[in-house]
């Protein structure tokens, strides 16, 4: 005897949901997939990306869940990735943030800038460790992944606040580091 969830309940379930829950509920079933088409949440990212409105729900959420799948989607804004999701990404794509309370999110480069909440993101212990005393540019290029042209600051405390603040955090300085490592290793 195959139980149903009452849709009053099933609709209280859904509105828990992250997006990447609700893709993965959508696939379960048939019903389950009718269900989650039609929640309004699809055409509202279409629209806050800028497309227009007039997409059927279903034809909405494959296409939210296609560029989600190809470039990201912030959880916080409900912006995609402004390219695509390579090892050249770096940065500014679309990245999962981790925080102390156990949470995590996907987050946009303007969201990690911006949001108050990334004072609580985990502490990623970097490759190498910091300088205790001075950092020069080329030791804060290499540990930091800092952009060129920023101007020159020894003090390795300040050089970190920097490199936080632009690159949106420490997932952010990480996945920089990431990027520059498998530009080196593929294109000499």
């Amino acid at each position: 005897m195959s139980e149903i969830l009452p849709e009053n309940i099933m609709d209280m379930v859904l509105d828990l949901c992250k997006m990447n829950d609700l893709i993965t509920f959508s696939f379960t079933s048939r019903r389950y997939f009718d269900k989650v088409s039609r929640v309004g949440v699809w055409n509202d990212i279409m629209v806050n990306n800028g497309f227009p409105a007039s997409l059927s729900s279903a034809s909405a959420m494959a296409q939210v869940i296609h560029l989600h799948n190809e470039n990201g989607l912030c959880e916080r804004c409900q912006h995609f990735g402004s390219k695509p999701i390579t090892p050249y990404t770096g940065s500014k794509g679309i990245l999962q943030v981790k925080f102390f309370d156990g949470s995590e999110k996907r987050l946009c480069l303007d969201c990690r800038q911006t949001w108050k909440q990334m004072e609580n993101e985990k502490t990623i212990y970097l490759p190498k460790p910091l300088p205790a005393k001075e950092i020069s540019v080329k030791q804060a290029r290499k540990i930091l992944a800092f952009p060129h042209g920023h101007p020159y600051v020894n003090n390795p405390v300040a050089m970190l606040a920097a490199a936080l603040r632009y690159h949106g955090g420490y997932a952010g300085i990480v996945a920089a580091l990431q990027t520059s490592a498998y530009m080196r290793l593929h294109h000499g």
